[in-house]
């Protein structure tokens, strides 16, 4: 990384952590642009070449938060089961400690406002999904031949289903997780009698 870049990078990283911290202790409706750019010790103007929108700066600042999340744990069991429930038990408990920036990042992706950084880490955890499910098949715990990247999509499409539906109550992490569960378990068992 040339030192140009470096500078770019550690901004942009700056900003995220400012913006995240205004956005904890204030909330989200409070923060302004103008609040992040001042913390974070730039202008405004340039503020807007990393986020243009507060939507874009709490996409920042969550996803930066998510990458700490959804690094696998080590060791994750070996049951393919316990290790995509201990893999989206990060991101719930994120979203539990932040209901309301939850809510407000996931308008911000549904609307298309998903930035670069949002699809690049929803590509590493569905890599992280396929390579468990992947080691499932190999340790004969999951059928031969099983399509793994798309297994992967699947659960983290009934993940999504789960989230916007368990995000807007006021249950607990350990009942979302149970929720995804449930759901998951038809997944897992599939639809056709055996």
């Amino acid at each position: 990384m040339t030192r140009m870049q470096q500078k770019k990078h550690d901004k942009h990283e700056r900003i995220s952590r400012v913006a995240w911290e205004l956005f904890q202790k204030h909330g989200y409706e409070k923060v302004t642009t103008r609040q992040v750019a001042e913390a974070a010790d730039i202008a405004t103007g340039t503020l807007f070449l990393y986020a243009s929108t507060k939507g874009d700066l709490l996409v920042m600042a969550m996803e930066s938060a998510l990458r700490e999340v959804t690094r696998p744990a080590s060791p994750l069991p070996e049951d393919p089961r316990n290790a995509l429930r201990a893999l989206f038990s990060g991101p719930l408990h994120l979203y539990q400690q932040h209901r309301d920036l939850a809510r407000h990042f996931l308008v911000e992706v549904l609307r298309g406002q998903a930035s670069e950084a949002t699809q690049k880490n929803i590509d590493l955890f569905t890599l992280t999904l396929s390579q468990v499910l992947g080691q499932g098949v190999e340790r004969g715990q999951l059928r031969p031949g099983l399509d793994v990247r798309q297994a992967a999509r699947n659960f983290f499409g009934i993940y999504m289903m789960v989230l916007l539906e368990w995000l807007p109550s006021q249950e607990s992490v350990e009942q979302g997780l149970e929720r995804l569960d449930q759901a998951f378990e038809l997944h897992w068992t599939g639809l056709v009698k055996a």
